[in-house]
Order: structure tokens, then C-alpha cells, then sequence
């Protein structure tokens, strides 16, 4: 499967792959959930039998690092790129037409302010491009640091919430608290279920080092077993 995905033909032996030492960000795990908690540090204490190695990671510095890139980034490439986009695909409305059809006030919102006052400045943009390349050598020196090959934390640090309450605006940023970093870092990232059975889902991710996904792989195929039975 990752060889079809990725275009390298390459395999990798999945049953070589044994325990190793995991960073665990102590942001990532503030303020979770009762129940998300309990089921991924359940998650922790199966794999630490099997000889799983834990360590506790100061990532304040990486927190403050990444806030200055979420969001920025993607909103500024989207509205400098969609425009472009339609028109060298044969679209002759102007890009208001589209975003007039929007109907969800948050979204249309968002859209309003930042074709407005909310507008990313260039130097914003700019910025942020150098701190995603400053992120990415922090992530590269924490890994090698801490002496660590996986960082694993909840992916979602709330539980799923009722469809009634599932559109707050605030709901959003929550639900990507965690998974934030590995996205600006360029990390391979992977997402696998710990919740109890009949229950609401509940995620623990393990990122690896840049470039190592075929290692990331491996690595949650064997913490997957163990967390069967």
C-alpha cells in the first residue's frame, strides 16, 4: 500500500520493527478530555508492558513556533491561488461569484475578513514561510535530543461532540490542537483508534521524524498489535 501511494516501489519488514522510545509533548496532553485521557493513557500502559519507552517532552518552544503558522500559510496561498486556479481552468466568473453561494455563516465570515481589514499582508505570509523552515529544524533537533523516534499524543483533545454542538466556531480549532504540528512540520503522521469498544471513537497519533514514513509504518503496525491483543 505505501509503495502504490508513494510511487517507491519499496517494502519493508514489518515484523523487524520492535519497541522504541516515544516523546510524548506535554501540551498535546493538557487539558483532554476524562475520557479521552483514560483511554489513551490506557493506550500507554499496554504498550509500556511490552517494553514501549516513554519520555515526557517541553515543546513550549515548538507551541509558540507553530502558532505563528496556522492558518496563515493556507489562507494566504488560497486567496492568492484559487483565482488563478479557476481561470486556468476555463472559469469566466469572478471568484465572488463562488463565495456568494457560500452558506455557512462561519465560513462566509471568514471569507469576508479576509478579503477585507483581514487581509494577510505579503510580509505576514513571507514570514511565516521562514518560520515553517525554522519549525522543521526544531522538529529535527527535538527527535535527536530527546533521543526519540516517535512522538505520540491524543489526536483529538475532546470528545465527539453531540451534532447539535458539532458547528460551534470554536470547535474546530480544538479538534485540530494536536494535529497542527505534524502538518506544518511535514511530519508522517498516523492516527489509530484506542477508544473502547461500542463507544465513541477516540485517536492516538504517532508522528515520525521527516521522511521516515516507511519507519512509521512499520512502527504502528507493531503498536497496533499490541494494543489488540
Amino acid at each position: 500500500m505505501y509503495g502504490l501511494l508513494s510511487g517507491k516501489q519499496q517494502s519493508f519488514p514489518l515484523s523487524r520493527t520492535g519497541p522504541c522510545r516515544i516523546g510524548l509533548p506535554v501540551s498535546m496532553w493538557s487539558d483532554l478530555d476524562g475520557e479521552v485521557e483514560r483511554a489513551c493513557v490506557n493506550a500507554l500502559s499496554l504498550l509500556r508492558k511490552t517494553g514501549f519507552e516513554f519520555v515526557e517532552i517541553d515543546d513550549a518552544d515548538i507551541v509558540e513556533l507553530n502558532q505563528t503558522l496556522t492558518f496563515t500559510v493556507p489562507l494566504y496561498e488560497f486567496f492568492a491561488d484559487f483565482a488563478q486556479s479557476l481561470l486556468s481552468l476555463g472559469w469566466n466568473h469572478g471568484i465572488h461569484h463562488i463565495f456568494a453561494q457560500v452558506d455557512d455563516a462561519n465560513v462566509k465570515g471568514i471569507i469576508n475578513h479576509h478579503l477585507g481589514e483581514g487581509a494577510i499582508k505579503p510580509g505576514h505570509y513571507l514570514s511565516a514561510l521562514q518560520n515553517g523552515a525554522l519549525l522543521k529544524r526544531k522538529m529535527d533537533e527535538l527527535f535527536a535530543r530527546h533521543h526519540i523516534e516517535l512522538l505520540g499524543y491524543p489526536t483529538v483533545p475532546c470528545r465527539v461532540p453531540h451534532l447539535d454542538h458539532a458547528d460551534r466556531p470554536e470547535f474546530f480549532s480544538q479538534a485540530i490542537r494536536n494535529t497542527d504540528l505534524a502538518s506544518n512540520a511535514m511530519l508522517p503522521s498516523i492516527t489509530i483508534p484506542v477508544g473502547p469498544k461500542g463507544r465513541l471513537p477516540v485517536g492516538l497519533s504517532f508522528d515520525a521524524p521527516r521522511a521516515r514514513d516507511a519507519f512509521l509504518l512499520s512502527s504502528v503496525s507493531v503498536i497496533e498489535k499490541v494494543l489488540k491483543g
